[in-house]
């Protein structure tokens, strides 16, 4: 009796190497652990989630804390704290509140030190700053540009 040799399908793909998964979040993870809080600008500028999003974005409070464990106890008051001390050393005050903890939270889930994370998360709403200012600028300047156009052809 002949032997039943087993399907060519199986074989072909025993062949193939399987990806690994990669994890969500994967850059640079040596850039995240050793960034410090007195890094310049430009370093925390750079500093992205790859694809914009990884497994801690979209969670909420309640989910940062739970992920942050132990570590949760009192983290809230000592980042205000922080944040208050960063406000003395900087020419832009800015007001701590709960959305910037959820930032700073989710940047020292990632890896960062809670005082580079919130250096992070000030670095990033200066950038938001200039960017709408420049917008602004931009916009007045357009409405001046128009209202001079309107008021040449009127001849007044």
């Amino acid at each position: 009796m002949p032997e039943d040799k087993p399907p060519a399908v199986p074989a072909v793909a025993e062949k193939r190497a399987i990806p690994k998964p990669v994890p969500r979040f994967a850059a640079k993870p040596e850039t995240l652990l050793t960034i410090d809080e007195n890094a310049s600008f430009k370093k925390f500028s750079e500093l992205r989630v790859p694809s914009r999003k990884d497994k801690f974005t979209a969670m909420s409070r309640r989910h940062l804390l739970a992920a942050l464990g132990d570590r949760a106890i009192g983290i809230e008051q000592e980042t205000e704290r922080l944040w208050q001390e960063f406000n003395h050393t900087e020419a832009v005050q800015v007001e701590f509140g709960k959305v910037l903890f959820d930032y700073i939270l989710r940047w020292h889930l990632r890896g960062l030190t809670l005082k580079a994370a919130i250096r992070k998360v000030r670095v990033d709403r200066e950038i938001r700053r200039r960017f709408h200012a420049g917008r602004r600028a931009a916009a007045e300047a357009e409405e001046i540009a128009i209202a001079f156009a309107i008021f040449t052809e009127s001849g007044v």
